[in-house]
């Protein structure tokens, strides 16, 4: 009974082993994969950057994140010139990041009414 246990067991690692090298083989060849393509690491490195800027700076919907070979550029706009400061330093200090582009904005306050004086 184990040994039958331990043969199924090594048939179903054996399945799961060419499952995983069938669909790595897929992504490698999947249409649209080019040289300046984001790789896994450039990816992992923009998720860390959003959680980092989701704490440090709070959710900014116009701040975007763009990764290429390590190269983090950030674009969009932000409220102050301190968070602009804090975005690019953070991304400076993240692991795997080789230069920043900056070209963020500041944000323009909303629509603010013009001072009436007296009539």
């Amino acid at each position: 009974m184990a040994g039958r246990v331990r043969r199924c067991l090594a048939r179903l690692s054996f399945i799961a082993v060419v499952v995983i090298l069938a669909l790595a083989i897929a992504a490698a060849l999947a249409p649209g994969r080019g040289p300046n393509a984001p790789t896994l690491r450039d990816r992992w490195i923009g998720m860390k950057l959003r959680v980092h800027y989701d704490f440090a700076l709070g959710p900014h919907r116009d701040l975007q994140v763009t990764v290429s070979h390590g190269l983090v550029t950030l674009s969009g706009a932000v409220g102050t010139p301190e968070d602009r400061r804090r975005a690019a330093a953070i991304a400076r200090r993240t692991g795997g990041v080789v230069g920043v582009v900056d070209m963020l904005t500041l944000e323009t306050p909303a629509h603010t009414a013009p001072a009436s004086g007296p009539p």
